[in-house]
This record gives structure tokens, C-alpha cells and sequence, in this order.
């Protein structure tokens, strides 16, 4: 099976490499492209394993727990809760604690802020958040941030900004800002206080980071609602020991969480939970702590890899059959998948495979499968122009959906070749009108050609009321010698009607060997023809019917590959001037059912002739004349071979002995 294709339109690589091309970096350099993008970003973390957070459990205040602890679902919770936790937590020896809560407003009660943070001074290590708000005063708009309350301020560890920033169209965060306005996010300020490098100065040129996320929503970090976390035994011990603990609402109800609202990520475009603020910085912090956030490649090897799949795929499915195209393109997106997710998982990099995939390859195979359709049917409607006169409708089709090539050029085959003459033409041409005879050749042609393309032949030519026909050339046919036999019999059996007035003998001549088939010709003008020996030797046995008196003569290597339907008759071995060595040549008889009758039995004739020919062939010219002349007797219209030889034996030169006929003419 051939996988690699020369394309006949030379041009479509080159048009297929730069739509390739345009299309990918269309896609990179355009809002067309950013569904993409998210769409390679999220796909690895789908196909991930949910990955260890051991050092991080979040602590969530939820509808559930605001019911249990009776507090308000639309309201800021009282206080005193969030300092029995800071005890319970201290008990543990957590880490540290970060707050997903803005307290940017004293309690009604100041003691309650006092015993807040005198638990946070306790600890040491507590994160407390602020939040940017940008308002419009006056027709102006202004930024606004609300910090912790003074009194918070003095005892926290550090504070930072819960602010995500920028969110995509789809609602979801896949990037997070290490600071908005010189002010820190919390998750930043977290992880230097975990012994990070100072994050606002080593990723200067690397502000905004690309989350890492560990897991979907509720699986990724070890999780208690408040409640559990309160009570005796709800958790259990050391629970929170050298953790850090982010504490923050889980759905967006009223003060539960800061932004009210809740977020998408990788995992809630196929259906899973959507992420509250807490867990989006639990992560961020995770991400920073361990320096495995993710990095998108530059522009400029963006553009590199998307300009090199497009030449590669472009151009080079072009080269590839369809169905190999196929394989080749599905092979390739899942390599590109395999390769864009093994670099998110390993290397912490990602690149936007899908558009070479959703994109670049289907464009590629789409160029390919449909440059290749259009160049084959135009190829095939010129293979069916050029062959619908040589053959059948059917057999044209075949030719116009194979390999064929209409460019100049031959190969060998063995063929079947059969050539046709209409008896004593010459002379009715001489006594008839132009246009009689016109009319009566076309009447010929007609017939002719009808059965030589019912048994699958192909008329090469039509020379002056002669027809040349071949088989097995230009398509394959296994009984092409069967099948030029059964057409030669066809016509002789037509040539015994009348044409306007005029019986039309045929006579035929076929031989089967090598010859050269093909586009034959020069580049300004060529046919398609079989030329040869073979084609020489059928011309030759068509041109003997008029001296052995026969209609259809076959040449020994034509009749050995006939089946037993057909009888012929051996004619003995003759030397046909030009040739050196003799061939034994063949009358077709007909039908065995039509030879032999009803009982089977060889005719007399037949078996008279067979004899005839043994005798002159062993020297016994006596003998052999004497069976030829009853050979002639047993037909009331006389046998043609059988008179030829005995005028060849009566012949004064001739001088016979080895049983070889040699003919002097051609």
C-alpha cells in the first residue's frame, strides 16, 4: 500500500502550509483564539491526578455552620467566633493563619476586637485580607481600599489584597496578580511568611501567575466547616499542626465571602464544583510556597511552534494519501496532547496545543483531503474524456477511479491483441458512393465496437475498415485471451448479416505476448496504443485469413488459454515471413456445444483434418492430401485450410519434409 502521493497540483503544499500558518497565528494574535487557550489550559488538569496539599486545610464558614452557630447568613459574623477558632488553632500549633475576610469595620462591642486580636497577637501568625474596591463619586471614579481595623492591624502577621485579577469571560480564574497598585495579595504575603523569597521582587517580570491548580473544588485541600472545627472532637487531634489554615466562606451568600461570588476553574467547564475565593487562594499561596506555578511560553516561541506545525501538517499532508493523512493527523493531535500536558504536569509550562490541534491539523487535513478530491476529479473527468472513446462506459469509470497516467510513457504488459478486416472492402469502396460507404463503415464500427467493449476490450484505433482491440491493457483482466476469443466469435457472427445490401465478412487475427501499453507519442500529441511484436504477429494472422480461407486465426499462445466452451482447430506449425521460428496457429471453430451437437462427438471433418495435418507433418504427402480432400468433401461449400494445403503440397517449389509451412507472403 503507497502512503506517500507526488501531488499533481504542485502549488496546493505551498497553499496548504501558509493557510496553516495564517490560520494558527490568527488564532494566537486574536480574541478568536482565547477559547482555545483556556480550553489547552484547563484540559491537563482534567486528565491529572488530584496532586498533595498536605500542608494546607481550609476551614470554611458555610450556611450549614452560620445555622449551628447562630449566626447570620447575610451579615458579618460576631467576632468572638473567629477568636475561639484562633484558640483551637493555637492548641494545634498551626502554622499559620490566613483570613479570606475583610474586617475593615470595628464590632459593636470593642472587647470583642480586643479578645480577636489578642488570639492573633497569641498566635503570631495570622493573615488577615483587604479588599480593593473602585466607587464613583462625584462622576469620578476612585479606588478605595478597605484594610483591617487599626486595632486587627497591630496583632495580625501581615495582611494582603483578596482580589483576582483578571478574571476571564467564562467567570473563571486561571491567573492571579502577586499585587494590584503596589499593595500585595494575601496569597503572596502568605507564602513570604512561610519562608518564600520576596515574591513582589523576584517575579518582577512575572506579575500576573498562572495557577497551578491541584485538584477540583472540595477534593484539592483537606477541608472542616467552622463548626467541626469549634467543637470537641469535631476534628481530629493535631488536626492543624504546623499547617497553614485558610480560613473563608464557601458559597456565595452574604458576608460568607468577601466577593460574593463564586469562581471557575479548570475542572467546572466539565461539570464539577465552581471554587469560593478561599480555595483559589489557598492555592496561590501552595503555588508560591513551592515555586510551581505555571508559566505560558513567549510570544515568539509561540509563534515558532504554531508556524512550524503549520509548514510541517500544511505542507506535508498534502504529500500523504487521505487515509493516511487521517492516521497521520489523529496521530499527531494525540502526540500534541500527550506533549502539552506532560510540560503542564512536569516542566510547569504550558502552550496553547489546542489550536494546532482544533485548528492548524484539521485545516491541514481538510486542504489536503480537498485539494487532493479536486485535482483526482479532474483527473478522473479527463481519463473518462480520453477513454469514453475507446471503451465502455463502465471500464472508463474504472480507469478514471485507478492509478492511471495520462502523462506520455509505456510499461510492458501481456495483452491480448485483436485486429479486424473487412473481406473484399477494397473493392466494394470501389463501386459504391463515397457516402454509402461512409455509411456502411459506420454500420460496422457500430457493430464492432459493441462486442469488443461487452467483453471488456479496449479499441486502440480504427485504420482505414480496420479495428485494433486489446485486453488486459489499460486494465487488468485475468481472462483477457477468453474474453478476445469470445468478442472475435461475436463478430464473425455478425459479419453474416446484410448492410445496406452488403454481406460484411470479417476477418480476425489475435495473439497474446508482451508489448509495450501506454501514452505513446510526443509531449505535443500522443494516443494510447500497444505496440510490439505482439501487436505485429496479430496484424500478420489477420492478414493469413485470406490464404488459409479462415474468418478468425489464434495464435498458439492465444488458444492454449482458452477453456473447453471454445474448439479450435490446429493448423499446424507455420513460418511467417520475417520470423525465425515457426508457430503453430489455430482456426476458432466455435462452440463446442455448436461443433460436436447434442451426442459430444467430434465431426468427421474435424477429426479428418486433425489427421491431414499429422500425415504432412510426419512426410507423408500422400496421405495427408487424401485426407484433405475428404476433409474438403464432408463441406458443401468446400474448407479453406484444408484446400490451402493441398495447393501448398501441389506446388512446384515447395519442398516439404519437416512439417514447417513457410509463407513467402505477409
Amino acid at each position: 500500500m503507497k502512503i506517500y502521493r507526488v501531488p499533481r497540483w504542485k502549488l496546493s503544499p505551498v497553499i496548504g502550509a501558509v493557510l496553516t500558518i495564517g490560520a494558527g497565528l490568527a488564532c494566537h494574535f486574536s480574541d478568536i483564539g482565547r477559547p482555545l487557550d483556556r480550553l489547552s489550559y484547563d484540559l491537563p488538569f482534567a486528565l491529572r491526578r488530584n496532586l498533595t496539599t498536605d500542608p494546607v486545610v481550609i476551614i470554611y464558614l458555610d450556611e450549614a455552620a452560620a445555622q449551628s452557630l447562630n449566626q447570620p447568613v447575610a451579615a458579618p459574623w460576631d467576632r468572638q467566633i473567629y477568636a475561639q477558632l484562633l484558640h483551637r488553632i493555637i492548641a494545634d500549633h498551626a502554622r499559620l493563619v490566613c483570613f479570606d475576610i475583610v474586617f475593615s469595620t470595628p464590632s459593636t462591642d470593642a472587647a470583642v476586637d480586643e479578645e480577636f486580636a489578642a488570639a492573633m497577637a497569641k498566635h503570631g501568625g495570622v493573615i488577615l485580607g483587604g479588599e480593593y474596591l473602585e466607587r464613583e463619586q462625584f462622576g469620578t471614579h476612585i479606588s478605595v481600599i478597605e484594610k483591617p481595623t487599626p486595632i486587627l492591624r497591630k496583632a495580625e502577621a501581615g495582611w494582603g489584597l483578596l482580589l483576582f485579577r483578571p478574571i476571564d469571560p467564562d467567570g473563571a480564574v486561571r491567573q492571579f496578580s502577586l499585587s494590584h497598585n503596589g499593595l500585595p495579595a494575601i496569597s503572596a504575603v502568605a507564602a513570604e511568611h512561610c519562608g518564600a523569597p520576596n515574591l513582589l521582587t523576584s517575579n518582577r517580570n512575572e506579575p500576573v501567575q498562572w495557577l497551578n491548580y491541584y485538584g477540583p473544588s472540595g477534593e484539592a485541600f483537606a477541608s472542616v466547616s467552622i463548626a467541626d472545627a469549634l467543637r470537641d472532637n469535631g476534628v481530629p487531634p493535631s488536626f492543624f499542626h504546623d499547617r497553614v489554615v485558610f480560613v473563608g466562606g464557601r458559597y456565595a451568600t452574604g458576608s460568607l465571602t468577601t466577593t460574593k461570588d463564586e469562581f471557575g476553574n479548570p475542572y467546572s467547564r466539565w461539570g464539577r464544583r465552581f471554587s469560593p475565593g478561599v480555595d483559589i487562594h489557598a492555592t496561590g499561596f501552595l503555588n508560591l510556597l513551592r515555586q510551581e506555578w505555571l508559566h505560558r511560553l513567549p510570544d515568539a516561541i509561540d509563534v515558532t511552534i504554531l508556524s512550524a506545525i503549520g509548514l510541517l501538517f500544511g505542507a506535508g499532508l498534502c504529500l500523504l494519501r487521505p487515509q493516511w493523512a487521517l492516521i497521520v493527523t489523529i496521530m499527531s493531535a494525540v502526540t500534541i496532547l500527550m506533549a502539552g500536558c506532560f510540560i503542564v504536569w512536569h516542566q510547569f509550562i504550558w502552550f496553547p496545543f489546542a489550536i494546532p490541534n482544533l485548528i492548524q491539523l484539521p485545516l491541514a487535513l481538510g486542504w489536503s483531503v480537498g485539494a487532493q478530491y479536486f485535482v483526482e476529479q479532474r483527473r478522473r473527468a479527463a481519463l473518462r474524456r480520453a477513454f469514453s472513446y475507446y471503451l465502455s462506459p463502465e471500464m472508463a469509470d474504472r480507469i478514471a477511479d485507478s492509478n492511471f497516467d495520462l502523462r506520455p510513457g509505456g510499461s510492458v504488459v501481456e495483452t491480448t491483441v485483436l485486429f479486424t478486416d473487412l473481406q473484399n472492402f477494397t473493392t466494394l469502396s470501389e463501386k459504391l458512393p463515397v457516402q454509402d460507404v461512409s455509411q456502411i463503415l459506420i454500420a460496422y464500427f457500430t457493430e464492432t465496437t459493441k462486442h469488443i467493449l461487452e467483453k471488456k476490450g479496449t479499441i486502440i484505433k480504427y485504420i482505414g475498415d480496420a479495428v485494433m482491440a486489446t485486453w488486459n491493457a489499460p486494465l487488468e483482466d485475468p481472462r483477457h485471451a477468453q474474453h478476445a476469443i469470445e468478442a472475435a466469435w461475436l463478430l464473425a457472427q455478425a459479419s453474416k448479416q446484410t448492410v445496406r445490401g452488403h454481406q460484411l465478412r470479417t476477418r480476425i487475427g489475435i495473439h497474446t505476448g508482451q508489448a509495450l501499453a501506454g501514452n505513446l507519442g510526443s509531449p505535443f500529441r500522443f494516443d494510447y496504443t500497444v505496440i510490439g511484436d505482439t501487436t505485429n504477429f496479430a496484424s500478420r494472422l489477420e492478414g493469413m485469413n485470406k490464404y488459409l480461407g479462415t474468418q478468425i486465426l489464434l495464435s498458439d499462445a492465444t488458444a492454449s488459454r482458452l477453456d473447453s466452451t471454445l474448439v479450435t482447430r490446429s493448423l499446424g506449425p507455420f513460418l511467417v515471413k520475417g520470423k525465425t521460428i515457426p508457430v503453430n496457429l489455430h482456426e476458432l471453430v466455435g462452440p463446442k456445444s455448436l461443433v460436436y451437437g447434442d451426442g459430444g462427438i467430434e465431426p468427421d471433418w474435424l477429426r479428418l483434418f486433425r489427421l491431414g495435418v499429422e500425415a504432412f507433418a510426419s512426410g507423408n504427402l500422400e496421405s495427408a492430401a487424401d485426407l484433405m480432400r475428404q476433409t474438403i468433401g464432408c463441406h458443401d461449400g468446400g474448407d479453406g485450410p484444408a484446400e490451402f494445403y493441398l495447393r501448398y503440397m501441389t506446388a512446384a517449389d515447395q519442398k516439404p519434409g519437416d512439417g514447417v509451412i513457410r509463407m513467402e507472403e505477409k
